[in-house]
């Protein structure tokens, strides 16, 4: 109970997501099968121990032990465990069963033995398909209780061998005590400087609620992390203790995949993310993210950048220098402050900063597929003239628009564009986020849903929308039809297969291209058993290239695709095709970052309410 009450203001704010955007706290398997005890790891002292560390190393199998595959007592603690089961039964009982449930449960979804999975399931696998108990990914947390339920069978252990001789019971303990020790020893124990650098002290001193953008740019969460993978970013939060501003980035436990998508897609953003990744960038998007720079910072509330070397090179701090409209202004130890230059508030807010929650595709014109669907406007303490240019299904829809518990005014829309004027009051916030509020709900069949493939000459009478993206973007191999998500969402190659007369789904099938060594044949195969005329959407998720074949590449020219994925590693890949259509024929894009294909609106939920195609703010 008190455990609950002092995590309640986490709950109320996870609450309001969780209404909206469903149970985001587990995504797929998380890290359960890395984060699983290892038997062998009972049985070993830890890397740490100055005389037997070498033992886990050399004489096992186990990858992962410095992430909880290793949950080492001792053999002593068994031992003692053991007798107190022997001499005191009744007394043990409890803690015998206590110690065997979290020793199950610490062993993960799947029994490992020695680094190998012996594919036996184990008691964890129950715990993932209940409510609340699935939210924790990480099997060896049990290792904590199992240890406590061990400490108490060993201290019964103790006491009952001692109590044989009290003579030389204090001896006894004596020498038990030395051979724990000497089991746990871990020396030297490794730790982490947790002194501010003193560069921080010039953004403590700035008064105001701004944000900090920390370079190298990553967000993680219980599942999966967006962008560098160091743990630069991970020490950025704790000095953000110090300072107290706001933060783009950072770890979270739980959060919604907009969340993170948000800024994982954005422009200057998603460019870090390349970098820092290894991936190069072009003249042209260096020279398209200076342009947008100026009004992507300011709509954020950025006043600093933070640079950290390492793991920032020379080629993320000449983007920082050339593209990003900032002043150098100190150095210490690798971290660099620069000072963001001022710039005019832009008219037009452009959609990719603009919309948050409810909205399908995130271009114009966007599509709304919620009731509410959320803006985040650039703050200003003075009031502002928010445009909105929207368009309805139906003559007389209505959107209202709201900033809190304020109805601020209603936007009549009829099927053509329309410009709706609303007064937008001041706030101190740095983002102002504001809500547009539908009266009625449309099918996605109303309108003029799906379309024409391409060059294909094929049409689709339902709405197709397909994202796809490395690990480092998301992680995404969405393939949405109608509104609802087909795709297996398997790392690799999805793809679903429609009837062109309806639009039904046929079939949905998986290729992992990246580890399969026969996924490019099972691939090809599938592809050529689709009868003449079929639609097939395709998106790859996390990677796809790496055991791609020329089979499997020659079989998605069949459907019309002009892409060869091969030697681009983890590159994204979206595409609409049709089986027997001509390569170059398909609706598709591939490359870095989040690749989007879309025959219609940009559905991705099985409902429409109106569209927005510009957003524009200026004085009242």
């Amino acid at each position: 109970g008190l455990s609950l009450l002092l995590i309640s203001p986490i709950h109320a704010n996870m609450l309001p997501d969780m209404s909206s955007e469903g149970d985001y706290t587990v995504v797929g398997g998380g890290f359960a099968d890395v984060f699983s005890a290892d038997v062998a790891g009972f049985l070993v002292p830890t890397m740490l121990h100055p005389l037997l560390g070498y033992l886990v190393r050399d004489l096992t199998s186990i990858v992962a032990f410095d992430k909880g595959q290793q949950v080492y007592f001792g053999l002593s603690i068994w031992a003692l465990a053991l007798l107190a089961v022997i001499r005191t039964r009744r007394r043990a009982a409890f803690w015998l069963a206590a110690t065997g449930v979290f020793l199950l449960l610490s062993l993960g979804p799947v029994l490992q033995v020695n680094g190998a999975r012996a594919e036996v399931p184990m008691p964890f696998s129950v715990l993932q398909e209940l409510p609340f108990f699935k939210a924790n990914r990480y099997p060896s947390r049990y290792g904590v209780m199992l240890g406590i339920s061990l400490a108490v069978l060993g201290g019964l252990g103790a006491n009952a061998l001692t109590r044989t001789s009290r003579r030389w019971g204090r001896y006894v303990m004596a020498a038990l005590g030395t051979v724990f020790l000497l089991e746990n020893l871990s020396l030297p124990l490794p730790l982490s400087d947790l002194r501010v650098p003193g560069v921080y002290e010039a953004i403590a001193e700035e008064a105001g609620d701004f944000a900090v953008l920390e370079v190298p740019v990553a967000w993680r969460n219980g599942f999966r992390i967006t962008g560098a993978q160091h743990v630069a970013f991970m020490f950025a939060q704790f000095y953000q203790t110090y300072h107290g501003k706001r933060l783009l980035n950072g770890n979270t436990s739980r959060n919604p995949e907009l969340k993170f998508q948000y800024f994982a897609e954005m422009p200057v953003l998603r460019s870090l993310i390349a970098l820092e990744t290894g991936k190069e960038l072009t003249p042209q998007t260096m020279a398209a993210d200076r342009e947008v720079a100026p009004a992507l910072l300011q709509s954020l509330g950025v006043y600093y950048v933070v640079t950290h070397t390492p793991p920032v090179d020379e080629a993320i701090l000449r983007y920082v220098e050339e593209v990003l409209p900032t002043r150098f202004l100190i150095e210490e130890a690798g971290i660099r402050i620069y000072r963001v230059l001022p710039s005019p508030t832009p008219t037009v807010v452009d959609l990719g900063f603009a919309l948050a929650e409810g909205w399908g595709r995130r271009t114009s014109p966007a599509p709304s597929v919620r009731p509410r669907a959320g803006l985040l406007l650039p703050g200003a303490e003075t009031q502002s003239r928010l445009t909105l240019s929207l368009r309805g299904l139906t003559a007389g829809d209505r959107v209202s628009v709201r900033m809190g518990d304020s109805l601020l005014g209603e936007c009549l829309l009829g099927t053509e564009w329309s410009r709706c004027e609303i007064t937008l009051p001041g706030s101190a916030e740095p983002v102002r986020e504001v809500w547009l509020v539908a009266e009625g709900r449309h099918d996605p069949s109303e309108g003029s849903p799906g379309g024409a493939i391409g060059a294909t000459g094929v049409k689709v009478p339902v709405d197709v929308y397909v994202r796809s993206a490395g690990e480092e973007f998301g992680d995404l191999g969405r393939i949405y039809v109608g509104g609802r998500d087909w795709s297996p969402n398997g790392r690799g190659y999805n793809l679903v297969a429609l009837n062109p007369a309806d639009a039904s789904v046929l079939s949905a099938a998986s290729f992992d291209t990246h580890a399969d060594p026969d996924a490019g044949r099972a691939m090809a195969a599938y592809l050529m058993g689709l009868e003449p005329g079929t639609v097939v959407v395709a998106a790859v998720a996390d990677e796809g290239s790496r055991l791609l074949t020329e089979e499997a590449v020659q079989a998605l020219g069949t459907i019309g695709s002009a892409v060869d994925l091969r030697g681009c590693f983890r590159c994204a890949h979206a595409m609409v095709g049709v089986v027997g259509a001509a390569p170059g024929t398909a609706v598709e894009q591939w490359g870095v970052g989040v690749q989007e294909a879309l025959v219609g609106r940009g559905l991705t939920e099985p409902s429409l309410y109106f569209e927005l195609s510009r957003v524009e703010l200026g004085a009242d």
